[in-house]
């Protein structure tokens, strides 16, 4: 099987590093960068942008193994907030395609917002060149990653894409004002060939 190419779009990486400075405070932040031998100038916007997506990914990848081993336990409970935190400062960060799409999606019958609003997750995930796709489930739906930066050169027993699934929890709040119960049932750092996310529906 072909590995996917790895790649993460720069813009959300930057609102990503903004998010966590907000949730863990930019002092600790450095100090946990530091600590895993990743450059503070991570932390600087003016270097956002002289990342490709492929450094990118790397970063996104490295920033979240570097809280996971500093917070230990915690870590899944830091993660999850950054993660239902970044949809409303990546909105911000949309080209004009995708803000007509985030307004069309706010703007049908509020149950009906639910997938839409998952493909729109999926589509500025994708960056254009990652592999993301939503699927129906039963009545449910089944987000999917084949691409997950975070998961790379991982061999884990647990789930460990926490800020995607809170990501998907702050995407759907955002879309319906209704929190969804989202779990990662499957994880490619488990030797899974995708990341699948399981989003229960309401009333289902």
């Amino acid at each position: 099987m072909t590995e996917p190419l790895r790649t993460f779009p720069p813009f959300l990486l930057r609102q990503f590093i903004i998010t966590a400075v907000a949730e863990v405070g930019h002092s600790e932040l450095a100090r946990i960068l530091e600590g895993a031998s990743l450059p503070a100038s991570l932390m600087d916007e003016n270097t956002m942008p002289l990342l490709n997506s492929s450094q990118a990914a790397d970063s996104y990848a490295g920033i979240q193994r570097s809280l996971r081993l500093y917070y230990g336990r915690g870590a899944r409970g830091v993660l999850l907030r950054i993660g239902q935190n970044l949809w409303e400062p990546v909105l911000h960060g949309l080209n004009m395609g995708d803000r007509f799409s985030t307004m069309w999606v706010r703007a049908i019958p509020a149950g009906s917002r639910y997938k839409p609003a998952l493909d729109l997750l999926a589509k500025v995930l994708r960056g254009g060149e990652g592999s993301l796709s939503v699927h129906t489930l039963d009545l449910n739906l089944l987000f999917m990653d084949a691409s997950s930066p975070s998961t790379v050169n991982l061999s884990e027993l647990q789930p460990v894409c926490f800020v995607t699934l809170g990501l998907i929890q702050g995407v759907l709040y955002w879309a319906t004002g209704v929190d969804c119960e989202v779990e990662e049932t499957a994880c490619r750092a488990m030797g899974n060939d995708m990341c699948e996310f399981k989003i229960s529906l309401p009333g289902k």
